[in-house]
């Protein structure tokens, strides 16, 4: 267990944030998440609102999943 933990500290993290997360298109389409969350919550859309949050973190969710079976498979 702490071996493996030891492992994943040694990844370096720029490039986990830089290369992978942060591409152009990721924060295109996070941008358009975040727009679209504060339109329903000035429009009173609590119900909408909080669906659009939590696919939003599904999504990031989703691509660090992606991120960690890349560098940990």
């Amino acid at each position: 267990m702490i071996a493996e933990f030891l492992k994943r500290l040694n990844v370096p993290i720029h490039r986990l944030l830089f290369e992978s997360f942060y591409d152009e298109r990721r924060l295109w389409t996070a941008n358009a998440d975040h727009q679209n969350m504060v339109r329903l919550i000035m429009a009173g859309d609590a119900d909408g609102a909080e669906a659009a949050i939590r696919s939003h973190i599904g999504k990031g969710f989703e691509t660090l999943s992606k991120i960690e079976s890349e560098f940990y498979s």
